[in-house]
């Protein structure tokens, strides 16, 4: 139950970060301006199976997990961030 509590906490925020509060929106906003051309992609933060990735990395290494078990957790949740996306854009 506590490895479950890992996967599903970074896969949810990272969806919610990424489609929900528009989150690389602001900080491309902040970096680029306005003016949508020059805009470039920010891939640990646009797509939110890479951040839930590294979110899922990050907590399982703040909690001091193992190293093998912390990659599990991250891959864990980018594959339940799919399911998420799926689920609630149909």
């Amino acid at each position: 139950m506590d490895h479950l509590m890992l996967i599903v906490g970074p896969s949810a925020l990272a969806w919610l970060f990424v489609n929900v509060l528009q989150f690389p929106r602001i900080i491309k906003r902040a970096m680029w301006g306005d003016d949508v051309r020059k805009w470039r992609q920010l891939k640990p933060i646009d797509c939110d199976l890479c951040l839930s990735f590294w979110f899922g990395i990050g907590q399982a290494i703040y909690f001091r997990t193992d190293p093998l078990i912390s990659t599990y957790i991250g891959c864990a949740a980018a594959i339940l961030t799919i399911f998420i996306n799926k689920f609630l854009n149909k």
